[in-house]
C-alpha cells in the first residue's frame, strides 16, 4: 500500500512539477529509500540509478543533488552487499559534499558513516576508522554527545579499536 502511494505521489509530480524538479528528485529518494526500509535492494539501486540520470540529464550543474543521489545509491549497494561497487560511489559523494556542504552537514556526515562501513567491508579498516572518527566528531557537535547517532557511532568505533565507551 506505501508503495503505491509513493508511486503514485511520484507519478504526481513528474506530470506537475516535471522529472528534474528538486521535489520531484526527493519523491523518487524517498520511494528508493521505502524499497530499502522494505529489504527490497533491487527496487532502491533501481529506483536510485534512475534518479541519477535524471539529474545528470536536466540539472547537470547540481552537483549537490547528484552527490545526494550517489551517497543514497552507495548506500543501497552496501546494504545489498556490493560494497565494491559502493565504495567509488561513497567516495565521490562524501568529497563532494564535504566542499560543497561542509564536514558537519547531515547528507555528508551519513555519506561519511557509509564510506567507512564500506571501508571496513573493503578491509581498509585504518581508513574505515578515521571516516568513523570524522562522523563521530561531527555528530557530537552537531547533535551532542547522548544522541542516539552519536552514541551508535560511538558503540561501533568502540567494537572496532577495542577500546571502552566514553
Amino acid at each position: 500500500a506505501s508503495e503505491h502511494k509513493y508511486r503514485v505521489a511520484v507519478a504526481g509530480l513528474q506530470q506537475r512539477l516535471g522529472p528534474s524538479h528538486p521535489r520531484t528528485i526527493s519523491a523518487r529518494l524517498n520511494l528508493a529509500e521505502l524499497f530499502h526500509a522494505m529489504h527490497q535492494y533491487d527496487k532502491s539501486i533501481s529506483e536510485l540509478r534512475e534518479t541519477i540520470a535524471v539529474v545528470k540529464k536536466f540539472r547537470p550543474d547540481d552537483a549537490a543533488m547528484e552527490a545526494r543521489c550517489k551517497s543514497c545509491l552507495g548506500e543501497a549497494l552496501l546494504t545489498a552487499g556490493q560494497a565494491n561497487e559502493a565504495l567509488p560511489m561513497l567516495t565521490e559523494s562524501s568529497s563532494t559534499l564535504r566542499r560543497l556542504q561542509g564536514d558537519d552537514h547531515p547528507h555528508t556526515l551519513q555519506s561519511r558513516l557509509n564510506l567507512g562501513r564500506a571501508l571496513l567491508a573493503s578491509h581498509r579498516d585504518a581508513k574505515a576508522i578515521e571516516h568513523l572518527r570524522a562522523v563521530h566528531a561531527g555528530y557530537s557537535r552537531r547533535l551532542g554527545v547522548k544522541h542516539p547517532k552519536t552514541q551508535a557511532v560511538q558503540d561501533e568505533l568502540s567494537r572496532l579499536t577495542g577500546a571502552s565507551k566514553k
